[in-house]
């Protein structure tokens, strides 16, 4: 099982679970972190870590090559504008710089984690949520990101009114419960006290309520 962590710094997997590196953002993890077989990538190159700039496509990965993918607090530093590396690789330079010029770069950076995706394996998403103070003080950040962010990933229905025909389609993993947030302060002691659909309100209505929300995406091929 090959598995890929995309922007990892200096916290490549597998991780020790007896000595978890930044447990604020690295906690309630799937077995599979601890585990062997990761490719973890990054813009500087750490032990461990294949360096390369995620903010440039095509990335140095294969096709369909890996069985589970993580994302932990990268997406809201994905710029607007991606673009090519130099030199692209034969026959890509088209496809990739008409890629660049016609997709927002968050398009373009997710379908890069589609592409190098096997059908039906999924990509964990951590990212902090838009409506936090994390969210917004961080000079960093190029974009504000809510779960609602990533519907924009699914097959339009029947009745959507717009499609952006973008080259790459997911799912969410578990539609019964589709995302998790990391409550704060009051908020996070009584969080027995809320719903799933109580904590949605609560999102649209409050800010601070949650600082990182949590999303498990299913790459779609046909």
């Amino acid at each position: 099982m090959l598995k890929l962590n995309l922007g990892c710094g200096r916290f490549p997997f597998p991780l020790d679970r007896e000595h978890i590196p930044n447990p604020e953002h690295l906690n309630d993890l799937p077995d599979e972190v601890f585990e062997p077989g990761w490719v973890n990538v990054d813009k500087f190159a750490f032990d461990g870590v294949t360096p390369a700039n995620l903010f440039r496509v095509p990335w140095p990965l294969e096709d369909n090559a890996f069985d589970m993918v993580w994302i932990g607090h990268l997406v809201e530093h994905i710029p607007h504008e991606v673009r090519t590396v130099h030199p692209m690789p034969n026959g890509k330079a088209k496809f990739y710089a008409d890629l660049c010029a016609e997709w927002d770069g968050f398009f373009v950076f997710m379908y890069e984690c589609w592409r190098v995706m096997k059908s039906g394996v999924i990509v964990y998403i951590r990212a902090p949520l838009a409506v936090s103070y994390p969210s917004l003080s961080d000079p960093t950040h190029t974009r504000y990101l809510t779960p609602g962010t990533f519907s924009y990933l699914a097959a339009p229905e029947p009745g959507t009114p717009f499609d952006y025909h973008i080259p790459c389609r997911f799912e969410v993993a578990e539609p019964a419960r589709p995302y998790l947030l990391r409550l704060r302060g009051d908020y996070a002691r009584q969080a027995e006290r809320y719903t799933d659909m109580g904590l949605s309100d609560l999102i649209m209505k409050y800010n601070n309520v949650a600082d990182e929300f949590r999303i498990e995406l299913r790459a779609i091929k046909e």
